[in-house]
Protein backbone atom coordinates (compact mmCIF):
# COMPACT_ATOMS: atom_id res chain seq x y z
CA UNK A 1 0.00 0.00 0.00
CA UNK A 2 0.83 3.59 -0.35
CA UNK A 3 1.43 6.58 2.25
CA UNK A 4 -1.42 9.10 1.01
CA UNK A 5 1.15 11.85 3.18
CA UNK A 6 4.56 10.95 1.12
CA UNK A 7 3.51 8.11 -0.95
CA UNK A 8 5.81 5.99 -0.02
CA UNK A 9 5.85 2.03 0.57
CA UNK A 10 4.32 0.65 3.24
CA UNK A 11 3.21 -2.99 4.55
CA UNK A 12 -0.43 -3.34 5.16
CA UNK A 13 0.23 -4.07 8.48
CA UNK A 14 2.12 -0.93 9.14
CA UNK A 15 0.35 1.74 11.46
CA UNK A 16 2.67 4.17 10.70
CA UNK A 17 4.79 4.89 7.49
CA UNK A 18 8.09 4.27 7.54
CA UNK A 19 9.42 7.06 5.35
CA UNK A 20 7.15 10.11 7.06
CA UNK A 21 6.11 8.47 10.29
CA UNK A 22 2.82 10.09 9.77
CA UNK A 23 -0.03 7.67 11.14
CA UNK A 24 -1.53 5.69 8.45
CA UNK A 25 -5.16 5.74 10.37
CA UNK A 26 -6.79 2.28 10.66
CA UNK A 27 -9.70 3.53 11.47
CA UNK A 28 -12.40 2.05 13.24
CA UNK A 29 -12.29 -1.92 13.58
CA UNK A 30 -14.80 -4.62 14.52
CA UNK A 31 -13.21 -4.98 17.93
CA UNK A 32 -13.38 -1.62 18.86
CA UNK A 33 -17.22 -1.07 17.74
CA UNK A 34 -17.97 -4.65 19.70
CA UNK A 35 -16.47 -2.94 23.04
CA UNK A 36 -18.05 0.55 22.35
CA UNK A 37 -21.34 -1.43 21.97
CA UNK A 38 -20.81 -3.41 24.59
CA UNK A 39 -20.00 -0.27 27.30
CA UNK A 40 -22.83 2.19 25.82
CA UNK A 41 -25.25 -0.93 26.36
CA UNK A 42 -24.24 -1.74 30.00
CA UNK A 43 -24.35 2.25 31.62
CA UNK A 44 -27.86 2.09 29.32
CA UNK A 45 -28.98 -0.64 31.94
CA UNK A 46 -27.61 1.30 34.89
CA UNK A 47 -29.08 4.04 33.87
CA UNK A 48 -32.44 2.46 33.90
CA UNK A 49 -32.21 0.64 36.76
CA UNK A 50 -30.96 3.73 38.77
CA UNK A 51 -33.94 6.11 37.41
CA UNK A 52 -36.44 2.56 38.19
CA UNK A 53 -34.89 2.62 41.53
CA UNK A 54 -35.39 5.73 42.29
CA UNK A 55 -38.74 6.17 43.34
CA UNK A 56 -38.42 5.19 46.93
CA UNK A 57 -36.05 4.47 49.52
CA UNK A 58 -35.32 0.72 50.15
CA UNK A 59 -34.55 -1.16 53.24
CA UNK A 60 -31.25 -2.49 53.55
CA UNK A 61 -32.69 -6.62 53.08
CA UNK A 62 -34.20 -5.43 50.47
CA UNK A 63 -31.14 -2.76 48.62
CA UNK A 64 -29.01 -6.28 48.89
CA UNK A 65 -31.53 -8.22 46.98
CA UNK A 66 -31.98 -5.54 44.33
CA UNK A 67 -28.25 -5.03 43.89
CA UNK A 68 -27.96 -9.10 43.26
CA UNK A 69 -30.48 -9.36 40.69
CA UNK A 70 -29.15 -5.84 38.80
CA UNK A 71 -25.52 -7.22 38.77
CA UNK A 72 -26.98 -10.05 35.96
CA UNK A 73 -28.60 -7.80 34.00
CA UNK A 74 -25.71 -5.77 33.64
CA UNK A 75 -23.77 -8.51 32.84
CA UNK A 76 -26.16 -9.47 30.29
CA UNK A 77 -26.67 -5.88 28.39
CA UNK A 78 -23.10 -5.87 28.21
CA UNK A 79 -23.07 -9.04 26.43
CA UNK A 80 -26.03 -8.45 24.57
CA UNK A 81 -24.09 -5.17 23.42
CA UNK A 82 -20.80 -6.57 22.40
CA UNK A 83 -22.90 -9.12 19.96
CA UNK A 84 -24.70 -6.61 18.51
CA UNK A 85 -21.23 -4.51 17.99
CA UNK A 86 -19.17 -7.76 17.06
CA UNK A 87 -22.63 -7.92 14.47
CA UNK A 88 -22.57 -4.39 13.22
CA UNK A 89 -18.64 -4.39 12.85
CA UNK A 90 -19.04 -7.16 10.46
CA UNK A 91 -21.19 -5.22 8.23
CA UNK A 92 -19.96 -1.76 8.60
CA UNK A 93 -15.77 -2.06 9.33
CA UNK A 94 -13.20 -2.23 7.05
CA UNK A 95 -10.96 -5.53 7.97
Amino acid sequence: MQCPHCSGLCASVDTICPTCRHSLGKGLTQAKLANLTAVIFAVLMIAFIVHTNMSRPPRRDEMTAVNITNAPFIGGSLVVGRVVGWLLGALVCRS
